[in-house]
């Protein structure tokens, strides 16, 4: 478990990134139905999920796994659960690292 200044150290870090995490999804994935960017004191990870207003198309998941790359490799997250859904909800990416 974590202590409480580290906890808010994470939460913190995580409104940071919060503005570069929705201006990504944005740019490359176009309108979102909804999003939201939080951190879990349960888990400790950094929850990401968003939806687009359509249904799956060729290229979503290449798209998805470069913004698994983005926030690990250009934010610096370590540990997430990232979700990305459709309208077509069964057929979404979800990935726990």
């Amino acid at each position: 478990m974590q202590d409480s200044k580290t906890e808010e150290a994470n939460e913190k870090m995580v409104e940071e990134m919060k503005p570069k995490i929705t201006s990504y999804i944005k740019e490359k994935f176009g309108e979102v139905t909804t999003s939201d960017v939080g951190y879990s004191t349960d888990t400790g990870k950094t929850n990401i999920s968003f939806s687009l207003p359509r249904n799956k198309e060729q290229g979503d998941e290449e798209r998805f796994n470069e913004f698994i790359s983005f926030i690990q490799n250009q934010l610096g997250l370590e540990h997430a659960d990232v979700t990305m859904g459709f309208d077509d909800k069964d057929n979404g990416f979800n990935l726990e690292f």
